[in-house]
């Protein structure tokens, strides 16, 4: 049999040859090596499944797999958390799986000291991973981690092979080729005399032999690139000097020798030439920035998208930024690196469906569903009645979607489910337990009924979950008889989810996204390799919690191969080896400076390529929006609207709308920041009212006092937030409450005297707050959260207000509660409410209950302080002449039900009517001359509890008025 090693560093125009030998079998690691052969892809893996599915074996699905796995743990191992158990020993696992034989090998290698005995922690492992194989034979199921070891027993047909891209071939990928690889079998290795190469090739065999060294034991001839007879000692220099003699320019050529130790030499001159770089940006995002940019260029050079690929050692920081930034650039790319569905849209629709479920349709995880990106959301009024009424569980929400009175539905809404309003939601009302046939056929029916596939397919990634999950329950569906609780279900499509994994951009063409390791065997124009920093490239080495690198060290000197802290490096140098390989005319290397607020050194790997770190080029103008930040930051002129200085015109058709709403909001943000005056975009209108048409309120008159700006928003503006139903017990809410309560039971002890009178309020209060509920509708709202028991300290709270000594003085009698009034103040219109009159021995006080335990905030008064009071002059001075004329008013106080004490009062003698007469003038000019400035008061407390902060946006810019 004439097997062949061949010895190459660059065997990618030799292998292309051999591969369109028909009558030879190409196996390739990953597709993009496939595509560099110009075949289809067909990896060692694939084959193996053939060769163990014609012995009536399989692979374990993933989920069947985790079952088998987890209650093994729960068999083998004393663990109270089995579920997290088996996250943690499932890599272990799989890693003694790929080894074969441990406990053969272990026998066979006795210790090189006696003392060496085998960790403790691993005999409970080689226990788990035999009773968990014993359970998958039971089946006829293999675990993916063992199909090459069991394939390679089978005696499989031989056959010609071309294996191409396992350029550092682990333990099992070594026997099963070593099992089939029949005649004219060709396999291409890099050099393997060179340290870096041989050492871990010994690492991932046996410490003794290489992987060179046991393919010729069994038969395999070494061939290279230049002799057929030299040594192995001299094939990395005749390599080396082969190469560079080809090609000197060749970045990927010149680099991965340099990055061996295999070339002395300076890069190419001049310096402008060198197609190797390295930038350096001062964060991520301008780093993502930037190398999409360059990444267009080449697409605008006529560079074919296959040709370029970008690669980042860690996705998980890179590939979301990458993929939004290429959105805005209108860049295709493709990520093909894998996460799980638990990360799609689909993913997020399942769980918040568990919720709805497991919860009986509670308001918002319901509402969350119905809103979902999958569905097209509820109709307006729909939406406006469920946020009055939160509604929660199935009758409330059946309710809330059926049509009132004469509403009709049209036929083009009931077509759609998520937009029907007599929709059943009986099918998301789920029994507490169920057989596992039936949970999935009822999700089955959830999924045709919102028509989730063609949704799904708005999206490739969605779509391919979709199917992905569709496989998935094919199995969760069995045994299909096993009784579940509806909570144990939702778990097992929790812990399915998790474990499917999809693309995070799947599609067809485009420029990919790939990690060092998926790079070995391909060959790209163009390579962008980012995260070229300290603890991202190489990824830092980090140990096992279940078995660390001292176990894996004394496992080696018992000849269990299992990669220890040197090896795992290693493999991440092997894989930046293979990396750089790839890279046939240019080769970008970029690295942040800082990530968050952490700064990032370069990479070690970047002095070893003896590359100097140059700075970032100008970001050239890569999108739309890019060009619209430009043209507005060259804008340095004041004149509002003038757009023809940038370009932009707005009475021509090729004007950009956006550009100019942006310029427009631009110059009226810059102008808000200035210290101009406000001008119409920050309260000064300009547009006159007439006072005499105006009826103003106490509370009216103080904000408009405090910030007119607060006044004008609610009053002329009209912005009001959307009407939400009440799940907790707001200010006024509770203010509602406790003054109707109050009115009641003041009411019910009518005829009462002194203490007896206060006596009866108390006993009414119970009566009175029940009452006090009702008015507010408090029945039809959704339950508040523990209102049971708030309700008797809001009882008890008010119990201890009316008890209070100050609450009713002795000699005072109770004249009016809750007094509706209008008249004229200093030539406004005004009219209000007054909770409380009382007649004392000096005459009238007037009572106005606070639920605050501090005197409220009056208007601005001559020193910008909200101390002017409104409220309780106006009440003196107006309320008591239009309710109780010809009758003396003394004075008038605010009281805390809070505290149950008076917390300021105001006497007739204290009233300062210049200053309350200059104020009403002051309303009146504003409201004459539309001048509704952000101007709060000094402390800026007319601030603190306002709803128009969006708005206003008063921040520093207002000491520059």
């Amino acid at each position: 049999m004439n097997r062949v090693i061949y010895i190459h560093a660059y065997p990618l125009a030799e292998a292309k040859k051999l591969a369109s030998d028909r009558q030879i079998s190409v196996m390739t690691p990953t597709p993009q090596a496939a595509r560099s052969l110009s075949v289809a892809h067909f990896s060692l893996e694939n084959l193996a499944k053939q060769i163990i599915g014609k012995n009536q074996f399989a692979e374990v699905p993933l989920l069947t797999a985790h079952r088998y796995l987890r209650e093994t743990v729960r068999q083998v191992l004393s663990t109270t958390d089995v579920e997290g158990t088996t996250r943690k020993v499932a890599p272990i696992l799989k890693e003694l799986l790929k080894i074969g034989d441990w406990q053969a090998i272990g026998k066979l290698t006795p210790p090189p000291q006696k003392h060496i005995e085998l960790p403790g922690r691993f005999q409970p492992l080689v226990n788990l991973a035999e009773i968990y194989q014993q359970r998958l034979r039971e089946k006829k199921l293999l675990d993916s981690a063992e199909i090459l070891w069991f394939a390679s027993q089978l005696n499989p047909m031989r056959q010609s092979l071309l294996v191409y891209g396992y350029d550092f071939p682990l333990m099992d990928q070594l026997q099963f080729v070593d099992a089939v690889a029949g005649d004219r079998s060709v396999w291409f290795l890099p050099v393997e005399n060179h340290p870096l190469l041989s050492e871990n090739q010994k690492a991932m065999l046996h410490p003794q032999r290489s992987a060179i060294a046991w393919l010729q034991e069994r038969g395999w001839q070494i061939k290279n690139d230049v002799k057929n007879d030299v040594k192995n000692d001299e094939i990395v220099q005749e390599v080396a000097a082969n190469t560079n003699h080809q090609n000197p320019n060749h970045p990927g050529k010149y680099l991965s020798q340099k990055f061996l130790g295999l070339s002395d030499s300076d890069p190419p001159e001049p310096k402008e030439s060198n197609p190797a770089k390295v930038y350096a940006y001062p964060h991520l995002e301008a780093e993502v920035r930037g190398i999409l940019a360059l990444v267009k260029e080449q697409l605008l050079q006529k560079v074919p998208c296959h040709q370029i690929a970008i690669v980042a050692r860690d996705e998980n920081i890179y590939g979301p930024m990458i993929l939004d930034i290429a959105w805005e650039y209108d860049l295709p790319i493709r990520a093909l690196y894998s996460i799980p569905l638990t990360a799609t849209r689909l993913g997020n629709w399942i769980e918040t469906l568990g919720q709805v479920a497991i919860a009986d349709l509670p308001f918002e995880p319901t509402a969350k569903l119905l809103t979902h990106p999958l569905c097209s959301g509820l109709p307006p009024e729909c939406w406006v009645r469920a946020r009055k009424m939160h509604p929660s569980g199935l009758k409330k929400w059946q309710e809330i979607l059926q049509p009132k009175g004469d509403e009709k539905v049209s036929t083009s809404q009931a077509v759609d489910l998520s937009v029907d309003l007599s929709v059943d939601l009986s099918i998301l009302s789920w029994p507490s337990q169920d057989t596992r046939e039936n949970w999935v056929e009822r999700l089955q029916n959830i999924f045709k009924a919102f028509n989730l596939r063609k949704r799904a397919a708005r999206w490739a990634r969605e779509a391919v979950a979709y199917y992905q999950f569709q496989e998935g329950l094919v199995h969760l569906s069995k045994p299909e008889t096993e009784i579940l609780t509806i909570e144990e279900f939702i778990q097992e499509i929790s812990q399915l989810m998790a474990l499917l994994m999809v693309p995070a951009a799947p599609g067809r063409g485009g420029v990919e996204l790939h990690t060092p390791a998926s790079l070995v065997g391909t060959e790209y124009q163009s390579v962008f390799v980012l995260g070229m920093a300290e603890g991202i490239l190489p990824a830092p080495v980090v140990d096992s919690p279940v078995l660390d690198f001292r176990d894996r060290q004394l496992l080696r000197q018992r000849g269990i191969p299992l990669a220890n802290a040197v090896e795992t490096a290693q493999r991440e140098a092997l894989n930046f080896y293979g990396c750089l390989k790839t890279a046939a005319q240019n080769l970008i290397f970029s690295y942040p400076q800082t990530q968050g607020s952490t700064p990032m050194l370069p990479s070690p790997y970047i002095a070893r390529l003896g590359l100097e770190v140059e700075a970032a080029p100008p970001l050239p103008v890569a999108s739309v929006q890019v060009s619209r930040q430009v043209e507005l930051g060259a804008k340095r002129v004041a004149a509002v609207g003038d757009l023809q200085s940038i370009g932009v015109s707005r009475n021509t058709p090729e004007a950009d709308p956006i550009l100019n709403h942006a310029y427009h909001c631009w110059t009226v943000e810059k102008r808000r920041e200035s210290s101009q005056p406000p001008d119409e975009y920050d309260g000064a209108i300009a547009i006159g009212l007439d006072p005499d048409e105006w009826e103003f309120s106490a509370s009216q008159l103080t904000n408009l006092g405090q910030c007119a700006f607060k006044w004008f928003s609610h009053k002329q503006l009209h912005l009001l937030d959307l009407e939400e139903a009440e799940e907790e017990l707001s200010n006024s809410l509770r203010g509602r409450l406790y003054h109707k309560t109050l009115e009641l039971s003041v009411e019910s002890a009518a005829g009462s005297e002194g203490k007896n009178f206060v006596a009866t309020a108390i006993e009414q209060l119970e009566t009175a707050f029940s009452q006090a509920e009702k008015a507010e509708n408090l029945d039809k709202l959704p339950p508040l959260p523990g209102w049971k028991a708030r309700r008797q300290e809001h009882l008890t709270l008010l119990q201890r207000a009316v008890s209070a000594p100050e609450f009713l003085q002795e000699n005072t009698e109770i004249l009016a509660t809750e007094k509706k009034f209008t008249g004229t103040w200093y030539g406004l219109k005004v009219k209000g409410t007054v909770d409380r009159v009382d007649r004392t021995p000096e005459g009238l006080a007037i009572v106005d209950y606070k639920t605050s335990s501090s005197p409220p905030k009056g208007a601005k008064d001559a020193n910008g302080q909200a101390k002017l009071d409104i409220q309780l002059p106006l009440y003196v001075q107006v309320a008591a002449k239009d309710l109780f004329p010809g009758q003396a008013v003394t004075n008038a106080y605010y009281y805390s039900l809070t505290k149950g004490k008076i917390l300021k009062e105001v006497a007739i003698d204290e009233i300062d009517e210049t200053a309350l007469a200059e104020f009403a003038e002051n309303v009146k000019r504003r409201l004459q001359q539309g001048h509704y400035p952000v101007d709060p008061d000094h402390k800026r407390d007319a601030c603190q509890y306002c709803d128009y902060d969006l708005v206003c946006r008063q921040g520093s810019r207002l000491s520059r008025k």
